[in-house]
């Protein structure tokens, strides 16, 4: 079966502040971020870290920034150095999000430094559902990353127990549209059966998806 390579990116990276110049310096990475000028902001944010190397949300961010120009293992890199230097609480989860996102992502080349990628994302993702084990986009990445291990039975449960805490009600308190990123959730794991031709499947994540669309 084929993964698709366009994974859900429902949460952000943290994008932190204001203050002394390495922090402003960061916050203007920050703005070229949000303004898809990814090269900008690399500037912007090896500018702060050449200032002060010891925080871990301007490690981050350049991480974060270089997956999105596609230097992968420099990505890798700049996820380590910010864990390694003591992240914590909302900042260690989403550097840890945001490995799962490079590790997860199948438009990545294959080489023999990559071959143990997925298996990495696996691990934390695993990591991740044991405090958020109703987290429906954590159940939907370790089912695609499931499959790409050749792991079916894993990877159907997975995406069933996706379809089943993508109810906003629950979605609520990982999303600011809960209705929104339920459905966003539900349509990427119909895609993906679409592709694999499997659709029974894909008609029942359709029933749960119409309930949802229907106006309130």
């Amino acid at each position: 079966m084929r993964i698709g390579s366009n994974l859900l990116f429902l949460l952000i990276p943290v994008l932190a502040g204001c203050g002394p110049l390495s922090e402003k310096l960061n916050q203007l990475g920050v703005e070229e971020f949000n303004h898809k000028n990814y090269a900008g902001a690399r500037s912007q944010f090896k500018q702060s870290l050449f200032l002060d190397r010891s925080r871990p949300a301007f490690h981050n961010n350049l991480g974060y920034d270089y997956y999105f120009l596609k230097e992968y293992d420099k990505a890798e890199e700049e996820f380590r150095q910010a864990l390694s230097l003591g992240a914590d609480g909302a900042l260690l989860r989403q550097i840890r999000i945001n490995q799962v996102i490079l590790y997860g992502d199948s438009t990545v080349p294959v080489t023999p430094g990559h071959k143990e990628w997925n298996g990495k994302g696996v691990g934390i993702l695993k990591e991740l559902l044991t405090s958020e084990p109703d987290n429906a986009e954590y159940h939907m990445r370790l089912g695609f990353a499931y499959f790409r291990q050749a792991n079916p039975g894993g990877g159907f449960q997975e995406l069933e127990l996706a379809v089943h805490w993508a109810d906003p009600k629950v979605v609520a308190k990982y999303s600011s549209d809960p209705v929104q990123g339920s459905l966003l959730i539900l349509k990427q794991i119909q895609q993906f059966y679409l592709r694999a031709g499997l659709i029974k499947r894909a008609w029942l994540v359709q029933k749960t998806m119409s309930v949802l669309e229907k106006p309130h």
